[in-house]
């Protein structure tokens, strides 16, 4: 038979660990109940020097951050704005009578509902060169509506609340001059003389927020709709935008109640010999484009 004798070394560890436990919350305890000792000043050859701010640099992280503007301190950081309608559809149509001239009158109608809460007026961008002679909601005309050029946008009073869900159809007809230009919004070109022909052109660039420049709508690539285009240009013109062609339907100046453009002569140039004007169109042609898969209205 073994005499086993008990193993304190545990049980010293356990007991040390709970008294240097019951000191260590002692201490600053004790500390509290003795007298304050006011401070010895130190000899001026131990005093640690001061320490002090660093001088802030131009050349630190918040001088040179591209998001922020060095002189207002302005965020120039691009939020999207949260869309408080759902766009099912948008139709833009154009009506282009004079090519040599920067300017067209149209119609754009957008199909949206409300999200979330009841609405009774939307503000969509709009440029500067924007003019607009009417509004309409479901067919009626809008309460009221005002266009700001300053912050280049279009406010719109339905007249009414439209619940969640509920559908709009919001046409606008308005004029265009001048909108955009040098590669932004509706950029208009003068006549080529390198070519023998009269051959004025206009191209759109909407990306990534331009296109409000020359129609209403949500412009900011957060939003995706499926859209529509009708371009009417003198012939021989031709109008070519996004999806596919539905049709081409040619028309006289008459049956719309036009005035045809005045007789162009082409630039001067190297191919131009004769320099004697193209004679006035008689006819238009409208160009139905449809892009059905929902895109980004900035596209």
């Amino acid at each position: 038979m073994f005499d086993r004798k008990p193993d304190l070394s545990g049980r010293r560890w356990r007991v040390l660990a709970a008294v240097l436990a019951a000191l260590a919350l002692a201490s600053p305890l004790l500390g509290q109940n003795q007298p304050a000792t006011p401070a010895q000043p130190a000899a001026s050859g131990d005093q640690p020097p001061a320490r002090r701010r660093p001088a802030r640099s131009e050349d630190s992280a918040s001088a040179t951050d591209p998001r922020i503007d060095a002189e207002t301190g302005r965020d120039k950081r691009v939020w999207p704005p949260d869309p408080l309608f759902t766009h099912k559809h948008f139709r833009l149509e154009m009506l282009v009578p004079d090519m040599s001239k920067h300017e067209f009158g149209a119609t754009a109608t957008v199909t949206l509902a409300p999200i979330g809460n009841p609405r009774e007026r939307i503000t969509l961008d709009a440029g500067k060169g924007l003019t607009f002679s009417a509004v309409r909601v479901n067919g009626k005309p809008a309460a009221s509506f005002a266009s700001d050029p300053a912050k280049q946008k279009l406010n719109i009073e339905f007249g009414r609340s439209f619940n969640p869900g509920e559908q709009i159809v919001l046409a606008m007809d308005y004029t265009a001059v001048k909108p955009g230009g040098g590669g932004s919004g509706l950029t208009w070109s003068k006549d080529d003389p390198r070519t023998p022909e009269v051959d004025f052109m206009m191209h759109a660039q909407g990306e990534a927020q331009k296109n409000h420049l020359w129609f209403p709508c949500h412009d900011f690539p957060n939003l995706r709709v499926p859209t529509e285009i009708l371009v009417t240009v003198p012939e021989p013109y031709e109008a070519v935008s996004n999806g596919r062609l539905i049709s081409v339907v040619r028309k006289s100046y008459a049956s719309l109640h036009l005035t045809p453009p005045a007789p162009q002569a082409p630039v001067a140039g190297e191919n131009d010999e004769s320099g004697e004007p193209e004679p006035s169109p008689t006819h238009l042609r409208t160009f139905h484009w449809r892009q059905d898969l929902p895109t980004p209205i900035t596209s």
